[in-house]
C-alpha cells in the first residue's frame, strides 16, 4: 500500500499481462485435459476422470493463486509474506475439496469416485506443477532490476 493510485488514463490490464494470464489459464487447462485423457486410456471410469480433472483444476487454481502473489519474484518469496485472507482461503477449499472428496454423500453429489492414493497424487502434481514451472519461467525471464 506504499505505491501510490496509478493515473486514471492508465491501461487496467496491460497486453503483456493479458497474455501471461492466458498461459496461466492454459497452464491449468491442458495438464486437466490430459489427465481425463490418461484416466480414458487407463479404462478408469467417467466419475475417476471427473474427480481428477476437478481436482487438478482446483489445484491448478490454487497454484497460479499463489504464484501471482508477487509480480517481481517467485512464489516462494511470496510465501513469506503474512496473509490472513488468504490462509483462509486455503484452508476452506482444502476443507470443502476433502469433504467433496471423502463424504459418500458429497461425493455422489458431484458424481466423483474415490480417489485411490496414486491417482490422487497424479492430480494434485498434475495440477499444480505446470504453474510452479511457470512461475519459475516468468521469475527468470521477467526478472525486474531492484528499485532504489
Amino acid at each position: 500500500m506504499t505505491r501510490p493510485p496509478r493515473p486514471v488514463t492508465a491501461r487496467v490490464l496491460r497486453l503483456r499481462d493479458a497474455v501471461w494470464s492466458l498461459v496461466q489459464g492454459l497452464a491449468v487447462l491442458l495438464p486437466a485435459l490430459g489427465l481425463v485423457w490418461m484416466a480414458r486410456r487407463d479404462g478408469l471410469d467417467l466419475g475417476h476422470q471427473r474427480t481428477m480433472a476437478f481436482l487438478a483444476l482446483v489445484v491448478g487454481n490454487l497454484a497460479a493463486i499463489l504464484a501471482n502473489r508477487t509480480s517481481a519474484g517467485s512464489f516462494v518469496r511470496a510465501m513469506g509474506r503474512r496473509n490472513p485472507a488468504l490462509a483462509w482461503l486455503l484452508f476452506g477449499v482444502t476443507v470443502a475439496l476433502a469433504a467433496m472428496l471423502v463424504i459418500p454423500g458429497a461425493r455422489s453429489l458431484f458424481e466423483f469416485a474415490p480417489l485411490d492414493a496414486f491417482e490422487l497424487a497424479r492430480a494434485v502434481v498434475w495440477g499444480a506443477f505446470p504453474v510452479l514451472i511457470l512461475d519459475l519461467v516468468r521469475s527468470a525471464v521477467f526478472r525486474r532490476p531492484a528499485r532504489g
